[in-house]
């Protein structure tokens, strides 16, 4: 079975004990997540992908849905350029089939971590600067990074795998996936048009956590190189390149149905698969060719909240308005991008947003 999320840890932590405070002491001793009690009486931001795992709490009343007033989407993308450099890009109806396999396999290179860079491209190991890495990465994040601002630019290299010379009938152009932790279909969606595509990332899937995938459309900026990925907005990253030639721009699938979503909502735990391919491959999904359809975002609220916050031993005129506020406040995917915006501003003029 998939491990509980986070939220329904928390708030259901949130729920049995009232006040999470009654957790601080044993979260300052804590040595490790395993032993760090998470609280939490409200999650501010929700998508529809992880309803599955969170049943439990509206079935159990320890909390419940609300209206974040916000529409999120998540799509490929490729950079704003290259679709206008080649527009049969920016379109499944040029991407499917063998007549282009090799166009996706020398177009959409691999992204090289510093530490592959270094052994295996460098021709000094990097002990010597070049125009792509400063110097040998130092720490196990470095080592696994693909791009660090004045000490890494990112490198994106053709594989032996994605070599259409040497494999023909199986070479790839590259996409980078979310990891497996995350829901994401596009495994199935290329695997069922018939898009030579791959994500080959570190996690058990091919796919690549948070902060690698920002580096990787980081690094194909710094070195403008072809790059496609899966991303969401609304997002910060999304609204950073807003306007630039590295602009998030859509690759547009089949349009979503009811019956391709209800096919993809038949896959879950990706984490775990022990033959992923065979999975991705499975006739039961072959209706999961569609795009992703935009979804309105939720909030999620313990029922705590309100026993803390409207005491009914209390005179109402001196009930915290916490509760009313949090439920109520709506917030758009417009608002938002203002806001993601204003810290771009901020953080390009030297200020801290953490104080805004």
């Amino acid at each position: 079975p998939e491990p509980q999320s986070t939220e329904v840890l928390a708030l259901r932590n949130a729920f049995e004990a009232v006040d999470c405070t009654v957790f601080q002491e044993q979260n300052q001793k804590a040595k490790g997540a395993a032993d760090y009690m998470q609280c939490a009486h409200v999650a501010p931001e929700l998508w529809k992908e992880g309803d599955g795992m969170r049943l439990e709490i509206v079935e159990n009343g320890w909390g419940e849905y609300v209206e974040l007033g916000a529409l999120a989407e998540q799509y490929w993308y490729i950079p704003k350029y290259v679709a206008e450099q080649d527009p049969t890009l920016g379109t499944y109806s040029g991407l499917v089939g063998e007549k282009n396999r090799r166009k996706l396999a020398e177009t959409f290179l691999t992204p090289t971590s510093w530490k592959d860079y270094c052994d295996h491209i460098s021709n000094s190991t990097c002990e010597e600067p070049d125009n792509v890495a400063q110097r040998y990465p130092q720490t196990p994040p470095e080592e696994n990074s693909f791009f660090i601002a004045g000490s890494y630019t990112g490198h994106f290299r053709k594989t032996p795998e994605q070599d259409c010379d040497l494999n023909n009938a199986t070479c790839y152009g590259h996409i980078a996936d979310y990891p497996c932790d995350w829901a994401s279909f596009l495994p199935i969606q290329a695997h069922h048009l018939g898009i030579a595509l791959k994500s080959t990332g570190p996690d058990p899937v091919g796919g690549y956590s948070y902060s690698q995938l920002t580096q990787i459309w980081a690094a194909g900026n710094a070195t403008r190189s072809p790059v496609m990925m899966m991303w969401w907005n609304p997002e910060y990253l999304w609204n950073r390149y807003l306007g630039t030639e590295y602009e998030f721009t859509h690759v547009v699938l089949p349009p979503p149905t009811a019956s391709c979503k209800a096919s993809l909502e038949e896959y879950n735990g990706r984490c775990t698969l022990n033959d992923p391919e065979a999975q991705y491959a499975s006739p039961e999904l072959a209706a999961g060719t569609c795009d992703y359809a935009p979804q309105s975002l939720r909030k999620m609220i313990s029922t705590s909240l309100q026993e803390l916050a409207q005491d009914p031993e209390e005179p109402s005129e001196l009930w915290s308005p916490a509760y009313d506020v949090i439920r109520n406040y709506q917030l758009t995917e417009l608002h938002m991008g203002e806001i993601f915006q204003n810290w771009q501003t901020m953080e390009n003029n030297g200020g801290d947003t953490r104080l805004n």
